[in-house]
């Protein structure tokens, strides 16, 4: 016994079947049908357990996109209650890079570079 495609209507019948069956009569038609669709149904069960996963899988990484959106509004909107009150503690908003010279201090005082003079006995 193979599976078999999903088809809705073929289950609908079913159902519809179950829920109207007269369960006191002894009607061989009805039941051979019942028994098909069953069968049938049960068939099915693989394709639409299948499906069900590939629905949870898609939900689930759509639930963790949207927490790690949340956190990221969060966070911007820490960000901007948190900017007016940072820009009263710089004095200088904008503050320029480094640079590669670097002003003498007091207590390294510029070393003049000489070059290395020969000794001679």
């Amino acid at each position: 016994v193979g599976r078999a495609e999903v088809s809705e209507e073929k289950v609908d019948v079913l159902l519809e079947m179950l829920q109207s069956a007269d369960v006191t009569a002894d009607n061989y038609e009805e039941s051979q049908t019942l028994k098909e669709l069953e069968e049938e149904s049960k068939r099915m069960k693989p394709c639409v357990e299948e499906e069900l996963a590939t629905i949870q899988r898609a939900e689930d990484e759509m639930k963790a996109v949207v927490e790690k959106f949340d956190e990221a509004m969060a966070m911007y909107s820490r960000l901007l209650s948190d900017a007016p009150r940072l820009s009263s503690i710089s004095p200088n908003p904008h503050p320029s890079p480094p640079t590669a010279h670097h002003p003498p201090t007091a207590h390294h005082p510029p070393t003049a570079h000489h070059p290395p003079t020969a000794h001679h006995p």
